[in-house]
């Protein structure tokens, strides 16, 4: 009797100490990097970041599973637009799908989780001039319900995900200004001619 009265005192401060870490744990998290790409060509950066097959050449996750299986559905760069990954431990399972197109300033998706555990996310790219340069940032939001938000106090999505942000913008960015000259230098033989 005495045994289960102390493994119900133990019980109750257990689910005590979850209740109150749950209170005190943020029911929400945003994460948000950018990189200024020094070019004024926002028909390259907006087609990096509003296709798919463009995208999944700097996505930093492509490359820690280069085989992963991809499935579209939807026209490319045009709300609705989706992709589908099975990939390997590193990158799991899930799907983005295109929710918002602003031309030259911003894309929404929302970004669908499956494995290795399912969560739904949004998140957006937006490009804001700066002089002769682009801003371009991407944000990844999303909520925390209890009891999962407890995670958020021993798991830093900062360090987790921010590192992956930063090499897909500078990826991105070396992408960008390859593709602006190469598109610059065309242009220009095409007027000379």
């Amino acid at each position: 009797m005495k045994l289960l009265k102390i493994l119900g005192i133990i019980l109750l401060s257990v689910l005590g100490i979850i209740v109150v870490l749950g209170l005190i744990a943020p029911k929400e998290f945003k994460l948000e990097r950018s990189v200024v790409i020094p070019t004024n060509n926002k028909e390259v950066i907006f087609k990096n970041i509003s296709t798919w097959s463009e995208f999944l050449k700097w996505n930093p996750w492509s490359s820690k599973d280069p085989n992963q299986k991809l499935t579209y559905n939807g026209t490319e760069g045009e709300l609705g637009a989706n992709y589908h990954w099975q990939g390997n431990d590193s990158v799991g399972e899930g799907e983005m799908t295109i929710t918002g197109i602003t031309p030259f300033e911003k894309v929404d998706m929302d970004l669908h989780f499956i494995k290795p555990f399912e969560t739904t996310n949004k998140t957006v790219f937006s490009m804001t001039p700066q002089g002769e340069d682009y801003k371009v940032s991407w944000e990844m939001s999303g909520a925390s319900p209890f009891p999962f938000n407890i995670v958020h106090l021993f798991m830093d999505m900062e360090k987790m995900v921010g590192p992956d942000f930063e090499k897909g913008l500078n990826t991105l960015k070396e992408k960008v200004m390859t593709e602006a000259t190469a598109s610059s230098a065309k242009s220009d033989t095409t007027t000379t001619k």
